[in-house]
């Protein structure tokens, strides 16, 4: 009688988690035996259930896995969009530091005879601004980003607006001197440097759901330099576009971005259908093959990679 008594004081305390003391006695909290010789499966989960259930079933262990591979597919599905928002901050973030260095430099330069009045005030690409900021277009303290600049005075004005171009080495490790160095061949004209801007003909059409823009060269053929994200600087008007996913390579024809619609008086900035003379623009787009020589050319080099722009600034500097 005093033994029972005992046991059950015993399962007692198992039933509120004292495992400790029902070892100690010689128990087995897997298979507890209840007063009255009653014996239930599971243990002290057994006992609480009230049933002699072992373990789940498939139908359960089925749905805990489905509801499983949801949650992973969700977790996983977060990652690729949290990197490229972080890649894109960080671009953010490495663009303004060096574009706030390139307005210092551009403050410094900024004279009659690398910032002429002309063009009727438009955006111009000055051989001279290249050769004075070309030295440091290629940031000392991270070679992987780049600048280069554009202009805009008009007439009796002692101010500039410029435009600044960041870029990041996309088919190389970083940049170095050979894309700031004009492309020799063995006759004709030098080709521009590989971070240099490019003279380009557009042609806009406003359509649904977005914008587009063919983007030719200065033979009116597709712009081997185009690519999505490149930036194209409007010569007429200073407008500035943004390239989207490409529509037609054989024929030079790209969305503009979502964001860089035309406005309604498109007109006025672009030409559209059936005015289909192209106007001048600037863009940078992809770079050199970093494989081509720098002088003795026999063929135009290859242009390779994603577009390196990533950014465009603009501000005004005082001309001395």
């Amino acid at each position: 009688m005093k033994e029972s008594s005992a046991h059950e004081k015993i399962i007692d305390r198992l039933m509120r988690g004292s495992w400790q003391l029902a070892a100690h006695h010689g128990i087995n909290p897997i298979l507890v035996t209840a007063p009255g010789g009653q014996r239930r499966r599971g243990g002290w989960a057994g006992w609480c259930a009230g049933g002699d259930r072992g373990g789940f079933t498939l139908i359960e262990v089925m749905f805990a896995v489905i509801l499983l591979g949801i949650g992973f597919i969700m977790v996983a599905a977060m990652f690729p969009v949290a990197i490229q928002q972080s890649r894109g901050s960080s671009e953010e973030t490495a663009a303004s530091i060096v574009a706030r260095s390139a307005m210092v430099q551009l403050s410094q330069v900024a004279r009659e005879n690398t910032m002429p009045v002309g063009a009727m005030g438009m955006p111009t690409f000055s051989p001279p601004l290249w050769l004075a900021t070309r030295g440091d277009a290629i940031d000392q303290s991270d070679p992987r980003y780049a600048w280069v600049a554009l202009y805009a005075r008009k007439d009796r004005s002692s101010t500039a607006q410029v435009y600044i171009f960041v870029l990041q080495a996309r088919n190389h490790s970083q940049f170095n001197l050979n894309d700031i160095e004009p492309k020799v061949p063995v006759t004709g004209d030098a080709w521009p440097a590989s971070i240099q801007p490019k003279l380009v003909h557009i042609v806009a059409q406003q359509g649904t759901p977005n914008d587009r823009i063919w983007v030719l060269d200065e033979n009116d053929q597709p712009m081997p330099a185009a690519a999505p994200g490149a930036y194209i600087l409007s010569r007429d008007t200073g407008r500035l576009m943004r390239l989207g996913r490409s529509i037609s390579l054989a024929d030079g024809l790209w969305e503009l971005a979502a964001g860089n619609d035309l406005p309604p008086d498109a007109a006025n900035i672009v030409p559209l259908p059936p005015d289909n003379n192209p106007r001048l623009a600037y863009m940078v787009g992809r770079g050199y093959d970093p494989d081509t020589p720098g002088r003795n050319l026999t063929s135009p080099p290859q242009f390779n990679g994603a577009a390196m722009d990533i950014a465009v600034f603009t501000g005004f500097v005082k001309v001395k």
